[in-house]
């Protein structure tokens, strides 16, 4: 039987659209293949740059294979077309809390809710944003990286003990490697892609 990502991967190949970029984004997000992740990611950024959704299906497939720094520049890109936009905020918010920087998580999630995400997490990562500040600030990010992703390790193996099958498979491969109307608010995405690269690598790697 032939694999489901191999056929996705020579339809998108034949016509690399919008669509098939997001359904093969999507499959790799469950199913991650390093190399294929990076020809994807790259191929979709340079063709596709200017489309919102595409950007964001990008940025979670390479948030799923740890390649946090990438998915922040990915989002902030998306973030600078579409500022109104609250779910680039969601995603934006839990990659930078996932990186360990607390603070500009808790700004970029409260945009998020105030845009009207509609990812119903939001709210979990904008409560958790809060709750790390003060690690931050007084063990650094690196502190707030650890814990961030002990948090979502627990998470998946309370799913993986529901009978979630990609949840546990995910809690396995964390283990393994240890619309509101508001104002345009493209300068917070400036601010982040200015001061990204003062993020430094947590103990993820990203």
């Amino acid at each position: 039987m032939a694999d489901p990502i191999d056929e996705l991967v020579q339809r998108w190949k034949q016509n690399p659209s919008p669509a098939t970029t997001v359904a093969l984004c999507d499959a790799l997000r469950v199913s991650p293949r390093g190399p294929l992740v990076q020809q994807v990611g790259e191929f979709a950024t340079q063709r596709h740059g200017g489309d919102v959704p595409v950007l964001v299906s990008v940025a979670r497939m390479y948030m799923e294979t740890q390649r946090l720094a990438d998915a922040q520049t990915v989002l902030v890109a998306a973030g600078k077309q579409a500022p109104r936009d609250g779910d680039v905020y969601r995603w934006l918010g839990e990659v930078l809390l996932r990186r360990g920087d607390a603070d500009r998580a808790e700004k970029v999630l409260e945009r998020a809710t105030q845009l009207g995400s509609r990812d119903p997490e939001a709210r979990v990562w904008l409560d958790r944003a809060r709750q790390f500040r003060p690690m931050q600030a007084k063990a650094g990010v690196r502190a707030v990286a650890a814990e961030t992703r002990a948090a979502r390790l627990d998470k998946r193996q309370h799913h993986g003990s529901q009978g979630d099958p990609v949840a546990a498979r995910d809690a396995g491969r964390d283990r393994a490697r240890g619309p509101v109307d508001q104002p345009a608010s493209a300068p917070l995405f400036e601010l982040v892609l200015r001061q990204g690269k003062r993020v430094p690598v947590d103990a993820g790697g990203q």
